[in-house]
């Protein structure tokens, strides 16, 4: 029976069919033929935010799930749908169905949704809204990946198959697993937003104030989306232009008007105001010498409604500043709807506008909008982009509220600028190019045409340091750091989706058992190749038989020995031929051209070793005892045949002491590797030796289960695998940038240093980087990876490099890191 085997495995054939089955297998368990594998996409998780102590939105950001549709059973899964789905089943039970995550499809082009689409667009981020679950909920723009996803998702939930194609498909089937990463991080304790305050003075003391107040951060179900470009990036534009316009009063001691001006983006506004309630204790400890008149909130002003609404806690009295500033608006836009809305302070419940954070301490404080209500959805929502801002209102606006402002701090009349009736009432104190509409357009694009969550900690330091350095340029400038109290931010608003497709783990499982049953026959075979040869050399081809005819006259167990190891010999010989074939195949695959490689080849036939082999076989009838000297020369013959193998342990143990000295090895296993290596080296060099020289180990003496003695075709094999493994570890060395002049380009060589401590040839890798030196500054140039070594031109350069110069083009980043970065613009 065993035979049988043996001889069904000797098939060259079975060999073949059973590699190439296993490498279909493989290959078709990560993809199906044509498709792509991998494919990556950016998600917006659902918003996450504490207020007093109640949790909401989604409270997990980490996905590794199978993607499925909406009506799947399968465990440990990710649902995928899009928002139109949604607004057709009950968001609750949704959430009790899955047990991993949630991620949501909408239009790229949100912008273009017709109206009726936008209404539904609005009920779904008002569902959203309410959602408190502890799944991961991410909501990504349709890209051609994205697409992809949910159409395979779709296409595999449509298809009706029987339970035998079920059970293959559980089995074989492609899945799309689901994994997320390159978060943008989870936001620390240390981490605080801050105000930025810009201050215009009389330089008089006790002068009356009058602060511009707009808080800088946007929000909606979905903060990664969400530009607030209306709520409330109109609102930084609007304090920038004003402050623009109103310095210019301040310039000169002549046109100095008697008040101080403020100017107050805060932090978290859309965190119940936490920056306002933050400015107003610490205004209230410093301020005793300085009167606040007014706080003038701007929130929403930049979107073509049906006029302007000044928001107030109550009814302001007739001597007050704020009905001042009413009746002069309506004065300066008589044309314009301009009405005064009052809503009571709750003092349970979440501020609605920025002015209630001022009245709850008794400061006057009104809000300057466009919505007519502080629950119009809009304020919160993913549709609240640029495409909203009409830039001709929100310039009307602001010139509004810079000429009410200019004639009560000027005490000007009520009416007008003037009270002579041969001026026109549409005659303004400012010019036509005093706000200017160029710079508008670049606040617009600056501050109100990206996402500005409290909870993106990148976005929200940008967006400060810009503010900082526009409002510099016509005010002092001071920030203060604010700590939020009553409500918690959490991070990770963004994070990338990679889609791969994938078998399920049965797959895997039965692979896993394949490639155990293959491993296992093939070392199988391993062990018993060359005996299975000798076996079927010396019965199957009558070889045996013949020796034994030969042997017939003499003392036959000596002969038939004698003559077997002979042929042993040449079977040796021919495997020899084949596996040393093998052994060079197998450095090119690993050392490829590497200069130790050349130097130190480790390879050798061992064929020597067939002198004292055969020479002690074939005198088997010669006792130790009486032939010493027999012995002595067959000990000498065969130490000769093993000098190449002991020149090479000589080498490696030279070669690992230098390394050791040179701290080649950067880790602790590296080295205890290559100690490892050259011990079992050293082994069966020295079995060998005493196999061939005395016969001191018995037949089947083996190394991990491989017969290793003489005349077997492992020992070599095994002593070249160990040589190569000492020899293929390369150190990684620092990074050189070569400027060459005469071309203007950076070349970047990644050196590999061999063990024997020079360059390697094919392991250093040469690449042109896409930065030029002409116009790179000196802080770009501190930032490529390595020295920098200027040559005169190219030809000077190959000479140099180790290695060949790829044709490939590495980007580089000359950017600083993103706390480093400088967000100055200033605007004349």
């Amino acid at each position: 029976m065993q035979e049988e085997i043996l001889d069904f495995f000797r098939n060259p054939f079975v060999i073949f069919s059973m590699t190439f089955m296993l490498t279909f297998c493989v290959v078709n368990g990560s993809q199906q033929i044509g498709d792509v594998v991998e494919m990556e996409f950016h998600a917006y998780r659902l918003n996450q935010y504490e207020i007093s102590g109640n949790i909401y939105g989604s409270k997990n950001y980490r996905v590794a799930y199978e993607a499925v549709s909406l009506n799947s059973r399968t465990l440990r899964r990710c649902m995928v749908t899009t928002w139109r789905e949604l607004l057709t089943l009950d968001v609750d039970d949704m959430w009790q169905l899955s047990t991993g995550a949630v991620l949501i499809f909408i239009p790229s082009d949100i912008e273009k949704l017709s109206d009726v689409d936008r209404q539904k667009f609005l009920e779904f981020e008002n569902r959203l809204s309410t959602v408190k679950t502890d799944l991961s909920v991410y909501v990504a723009p349709t890209t051609e990946d994205s697409a992809s996803v949910l159409a395979d998702v779709n296409n595999k939930e449509d298809k009706v198959q029987s339970i035998v194609q079920q059970l293959i498909q559980s089995i074989a089937g492609n899945t799309i697993q689901l994994t997320s990463g390159d978060n943008d991080g989870e936001l620390t304790d240390t981490y605080k937003p801050s105000n930025i305050v810009g201050r215009l003075s009389s330089n008089e003391r006790g002068a009356p104030t009058i602060a511009f107040v707009a808080h800088y951060d946007s929000s909606s179900v979905i903060p990664g989306l969400s530009a607030g470009s209306d709520s409330n990036g109109s609102g930084i534009v609007a304090l920038l232009e004003l402050l623009a316009v109103l310095s210019k009063f301040y310039d000169r001691p002549t046109t100095r008007p008697p008040f101080n001006l403020l100017f107050i983006w805060t932090a978290a506004g859309k965190m119940n105001y936490q920056g306002t309630r933050h400015w107003i204790d610490e205004y209230q400890k410093g301020s005793d010498d300085e009167k606040l008149d007014l706080a003038i909130c701007i929130e929403s002003i930049g979107r073509k409604t049906d006029g302007l609404y000044m928001h107030a806690s109550k009814q302001p009295s007739e001597t007050s500043v704020a009905a001042n500033i009413f009746r002069r608006i309506k004065a300066i836009a008589p044309n314009k709807k301009f009405d005064l809305v009052t809503k009571k302070i709750s003092l349970t419940s979440v501020s609605s506008w920025e002015h209630e954070k001022f009245n709850i301490k008794r400061m006057p404080s009104v809000t300057l909008s466009t919505l007519p209500s502080p629950t119009d959805i809009a304020r919160n929502s993913i549709l609240d982009n640029a495409s909203q801002i009409d830039e001709d209102e929100l310039i009307e606006n602001v010139r509004i509220i810079a000429e009410a402002v200019l004639g009560y701090i000027l005490n000007l009349p009520e009416n007008g600028p003037s009270t002579d009736s041969r001026v026109s009432s549409e005659s303004t104190m400012l010019s036509k190019e005093a706000v200017d509409k160029q710079r508008i357009h670049h606040f617009i694009r600056q501050f109100a045409s990206k996402p500005r969550p409290v909870g993106d900690k990148l976005a929200t330091e940008s967006t400060i340091a810009n503010i900082a350095a526009a409002a510099s340029g016509y005010s002092k400038v001071s920030k203060s750091a604010v700590t939020i109290t009553d409500a918690k931010v959490y991070g990770v608003t963004k994070s990338k989706l990679v889609a791969e497709r994938v078998k399920p783990a049965v797959f895997e499982l039965v692979i896993s058992g394949g490639v155990m049953a293959y491993l296992a026959v093939f070392y199988y075979i391993a062990i018993n190749a060359q005996k299975s040869i000798e076996v079927g050399i010396l019965n199957n081809l009558l070889v045996k038989p013949y020796i034994s005819t030969l042997c017939k006259n003499e003392n036959e167990k000596d002969c038939v020995s004698q003559r077997q190891a002979t042929v042993l010999f040449i079977i040796f010989c021919l495997i020899r031929m084949i596996s040393n074939k093998f052994e060079d195949y197998l450095g090119l695959k690993i050392m490829l051209s590497c200069n130790v490689r050349q130097q130190y080849s480790g390879r050798h036939f061992g064929a020597a070793l067939g002198f004292p082999f055969l020479t002690r076989s074939l005198s088997s009838t010669v006792t130790i005892s009486s032939a010493p000297l027999f012995l002595l020369i067959v000990f000498t013959s065969t130490s000769i045949a093993f000098y190449p193998y002991a020149k090479d342990f000589a080498i490696l143990c030279r070669l690992i002491y230098n390394a050791i000295q040179r701290r080649h090895y950067s880790q602790n296993h590296q080295l205890m590797f290559a100690l490892t290596a050259l011990y079992f080296y050293f082994s069966i060099i020295f079995m060998e030796l005493l196999d061939v020289s005395f016969g001191m180990y018995c037949e089947n003496q083996s190394f991990f289960g491989l017969p290793i003695l003489f005349p077997n075709f492992n020992f070599p094999l095994l002593l070249y695998i160990f040589h190569i493994s000492i020899l293929h570890h390369h150190k990684t060395m620092p990074a050189i940038v070569y400027e060459v002049n005469q071309e203007n380009c950076f070349i970047q060589l990644n050196r590999m240093r061999c063990i024997t401590n020079k360059d390697c040839i094919e392991m250093s890798k040469a690449y042109q980087l896409d930065a030029q030196p002409s116009r790179t500054t000196t802080i770009q140039r501190r930032l490529l990876e390595g020295r920098i070594i200027q040559v005169r031109d190219m030809k000077e350069l190959e000479d140099i490099l180790p290695c060949k110069i790829s044709t490939q083009i590495r980007k580089v980043s000359l950017s600083p890191k993103p706390q480093q970065q400088q967000f100055a613009i200033n605007f004349e």
